[in-house]
């Protein structure tokens, strides 16, 4: 669960690029820094949606009981679909840019 975690991301990429805030030019590699780290999380984000929306899947098809069936497709599948394909639109709108 901390891949989910932004900030985990930020001081990732901090500690790659050897970010220091004693430096001249900090503020341009923090912004650099800041983007890498908004465009990775926001993949874990994608990453985990997805996986979730395919446990459902997989989990529904499994089920023995017809109802408990057609409520996990139909209701948990899709509602974790909607928001998958809401979460993927938002990202091709408003994505991070480097």
């Amino acid at each position: 669960m901390d891949d989910l975690d932004y900030e985990k991301h930020l001081d990732d990429y901090k500690n790659l690029c050897d970010y220091s805030e004693d430096r001249i030019s900090h503020r341009d590699s923090l912004d650099f820094i800041e983007k890498k780290a908004q465009k990775t999380h926001s993949w874990f984000v994608f990453n985990s949606i997805r996986d979730l929306f395919l446990r459902s899947v997989d989990v529904a098809s499994r089920l023995k009981n017809a109802k408990a069936r057609y409520y996990m497709q139909y209701g948990a599948g899709r509602r974790l679909s909607m928001i998958f394909y809401a979460y993927q639109t938002i990202t091709h709108i408003a994505y991070p840019c480097i």
